[in-house]
């Protein structure tokens, strides 16, 4: 439970469907509940009266998997924590790191990321700040986290360790596996422009966007052709810019893990991700050029 003054913290809401809308409380607090008429209202709600209740005024929300949501729906493996590293950001790549976006050049390297402060959360991203000091945003996790997976799972996320700072007990993982996909763009949408939310860089050819979607806001779309015609319960997608491989489980797999980690895992966040066929998928992306 978080502490009176805590910001950033991850909740747990349950929910059920009612005439006209939901309903919605914490699974550690049932009686900070509300109702609403979507999703959306309901997190600006809780996220006023978690901010009432013990001062935190930068809440994220992870919701209960109920059993109907679609097969073509999967949920990527997200963080509320930014851990800087000691390192000089150009040592952690084999041919260091694009001077234009910041973004690594040839493989991950064998140098261990060096944390500044000990993790937060038990997941979380290696950042530094964006754009002028860019760092490529590499997604971590606990050991804690890795015991409620697989082996095979394991093997797929390619963990390697990072140096947490002294008298640190916990261990954490620098996630470096393959990606099997890469974030696509939806055809017959606008692209955002605002600063640094589509670009690309002529100088590596690195690029990122975000684009306006009935969809919910920060969906990530990947295509069934990448893929292929297996389905899977967890694989390694890449979003663009200076993100490296994050996790993505199917809907089933990862409320498997919501009921296995339980109140274990601190800060168990994720975001959600659409398989759609490759028709719909942008082909060429024009974006505006990057701009440090």
């Amino acid at each position: 439970m978080s502490k009176r003054g805590d910001r950033g913290n991850t909740y747990f809401v349950c929910w059920e469907q009612e005439a006209g809308g939901l309903r919605a409380w914490l699974r550690d607090r049932p009686s900070l509940a509300i109702e609403a008429e979507d999703r959306d209202e309901a997190e600006e709600e809780l996220g006023m009266r978690v901010m009432e209740w013990n001062g935190d005024g930068e809440a994220c929300f992870e919701w209960e998997i109920h059993a109907d949501t679609p097969s073509r729906e999967y949920r990527s493996l997200d963080f509320n924590d930014c851990v800087r590293v000691l390192n000089a950001r150009e040592d952690l790549f084999d041919r260091g790191v694009c001077q234009r976006c910041g973004r690594g050049l040839g493989p991950r390297n064998e140098v261990a990321a060096v944390l500044a402060r000990s993790p937060q959360s038990d997941v979380f991203c290696l950042q530094r700040p964006f754009p002028k000091d860019i760092y490529p945003t590499r997604t971590c996790v606990s050991e804690r986290f890795l015991e409620e997976l697989s082996a095979d799972e394991v093997a797929r996320l390619e963990p390697r360790a990072v140096e947490a700072p002294p008298r640190v007990r916990m261990r954490y993982y620098e996630i470096c596996g393959k990606p099997l996909a890469e974030a696509r763009a939806l055809a017959g949408y606008p692209f955002l422009n605002q600063v640094h939310q589509s670009w690309q860089c002529t100088a590596c050819g690195q690029h990122a966007f975000m684009q306006a979607t009935p969809h919910k806001s920060g969906t990530v779309i990947l295509s069934e052709q990448d893929l292929g015609p297996q389905p899977r319960e967890m694989f390694l997608y890449c979003k663009g810019g200076t993100h490296g491989p994050a996790p993505v489980f199917s809907v089933t797999r990862w409320k498997s893990l919501q009921q296995a980690a339980g109140k274990r895992l601190k800060g168990l966040l994720s975001g959600p991700v659409l398989v759609v066929p490759e028709a719909l998928c942008m082909k060429e992306l024009d974006l505006p050029d990057y701009v440090g």
